[in-house]
């Protein structure tokens, strides 16, 4: 999926002055100003890079190194104003800026073009950033680290290998969000991690680093909801399944998954369960809501399953998901079309999993408000 452009343009303070210094410019053959890059023409080279670009490189799983398809890139310029009549020790004032959004392909890798639009001579090229995000990794930025705050030193314009670590439950989702900030474009893809945040900060998420916890804060299990034997049976699959978690997001009290991978076949051989048990009902119903909304073409489900539910397909993919309020849980099931042979049976195996949600974790009943004394799980 290409994702849009969004582009700041530079407004002049007086447009008049613009236009004749412009026209000077142009006759005079002058060009805008451009910082000096802090980051080489590419990682085994001395030979600075420059800020307009063009850059490249490729996005990897920092454990296995398996490529990432998917992940968020987004590339930033920044533009200053320059003054020649100004103090310079009043620096230079900020003027505007470009941003990009795309995503890595297949492979794992990024393009990002040079810079389309250069601004007015009388502006500067000062900084050029790139941010990497994926939902359950640790977000790259191409000037800092996120675990130290400190100066990034491996990073070029050019065959940049980007390793995005897991996000671990004892790192904080909010110091996350702010490490990674970004304009508006990326903002609004990072819903998913502020709801995070937001949990973390009231108190439903902060993160704990005691090796023992209580019950209701033990990481819940999807294993219980459905075997790969059973999966094989309702669907008549007859190759080799493999269990294993999914990589979007880790194991934690108000979260778990399960992919079934078909062995040596392709992914619309596939299964997968997202399972979520939350005790606050406004948060439960805001994570059935941000599930639905990835659902491509959803449609509510008329019938008894849970509170509510929405189906849908895209290529060979066909999806479900529904809230049960009574039992706090919101379930996800994402099934091939080489797996599950319609929608009614990507349901039928929701139906058939949903009672067992009780066996997750015993957790306290769902509640409208939290107590003032209780102490919510842990993302």
């Amino acid at each position: 999926m290409k994702l849009p452009s969004r582009l700041v343009r530079i407004k002049p303070a007086s447009l008049a002055l613009a236009q004749v210094l412009s026209l000077a410019a142009l006759a005079s053959g002058c060009a805008p100003a451009m910082a000096n890059a802090p980051f080489p023409a590419r990682i085994d080279t001395v030979i600075p890079g420059t800020l307009v670009g063009p850059f490249d490189g490729r996005v990897l799983d920092g454990e296995n190194g398996k490529p990432i398809a998917g992940a968020l890139v987004y590339a930033s310029w920044g533009f200053t104003r320059v003054d020649p009549f100004a103090n310079p020790e009043n620096g230079e004032e900020p003027a505007g800026a470009y941003e990009l959004l795309r995503e890595t392909d297949s492979d794992g890798r990024y393009t990002i073009p040079k810079l389309p639009e250069m601004p007015p001579w009388s502006h500067k090229v000062a900084r050029f950033t790139l941010i990497v995000y994926m939902r359950g990794y640790v977000a790259f930025r191409s000037d800092r680290r996120f675990d130290d705050r400190l100066p990034r030193h491996d990073f070029a314009q050019r065959g940049t290998l980007v390793h995005l670590d897991h996000f671990t439950p004892q790192q904080s989702h909010a110091a996350h969000l702010a490490f990674i900030g970004g304009g508006p474009p990326l903002k609004r893809e990072l819903e998913p991690e502020r709801v995070l945040a937001s949990l973390e900060l009231s108190g439903e998420g902060a993160v704990k680093t005691a090796p023992a916890a209580p019950v209701d804060t033990q990481p819940i299990d999807a294993s219980v909801l459905l075997s790969a034997a059973e999966l094989k049976a309702v669907t008549g699959y007859d190759g080799e399944l493999k269990s294993e978690r999914l990589g979007d997001l880790p194991q934690s009290p108000i979260y778990d998954s399960i992919h079934f991978r078909a062995v040596d076949r392709p992914e619309s051989y596939d299964a997968a369960i997202r399972a979520w048990k939350i005790s606050q009902l406004t948060e439960l119903d805001q994570r059935f809501e941000d599930a639905a909304k990835e659902i491509p073409g959803a449609t509510t489900i008329v019938g008894t399953l849970g509170d509510r539910a929405v189906h849908g397909a895209s290529g060979k993919i066909l999806a479900v998901v529904t809230e049960d309020r009574a039992r706090g849980v919101v379930i996800e099931i994402q099934c091939g079309t080489d797996q599950c042979r319609s929608l009614e049976q990507a349901v039928a195996i929701l139906k058939r999993i949903l009672p067992r949600t009780d066996r997750l974790v015993q957790t306290a009943p769902p509640s409208a408000a939290p107590s003032p004394t209780s102490t919510s799980p842990t993302p």
